[in-house]
C-alpha cells in the first residue's frame, strides 16, 4: 500500500486525503495548528480512516522525517508526492 502525506487541512488538503484515501493509499496529514477547527476536521478524517498529525509542521531532517513512527528510513520511492 503506498502511504501518501498531505501537508494541512485546508480545503485543498482534505480533499486531496480524502480522494488518495478512496484510491487505497494510507494517508497522513499533518497540521501545524492545534485548535478547535483543526480538531473537528480531523476527528471527521479519523472517522474515514485517515491519520491526522495536529501541532505537526511539516520538518524533513536529513535522512527522516521528524514524524514518522515507521522504521527508518524509507526512500523517497515509498512517498506519493
Amino acid at each position: 500500500m503506498t502511504l501518501s502525506v498531505v501537508v494541512g487541512l485546508g480545503r485543498s488538503g482534505i480533499g486531496a486525503a480524502r480522494l488518495l484515501k478512496a484510491q487505497g493509499s494510507e494517508v497522513v496529514v499533518l497540521e501545524k495548528a492545534e485548535n478547535d477547527a483543526c480538531t473537528r476536521k480531523s476527528a471527521e478524517l479519523r472517522q474515514q480512516g485517515i491519520d491526522v498529525q495536529l501541532g505537526q509542521p511539516l520538518e524533513i531532517s536529513r535522512g527522516c522525517p521528524s514524524w514518522a513512527s515507521i522504521p527508518c528510513c524509507l526512500s523517497s520511492a515509498d512517498f506519493r508526492v
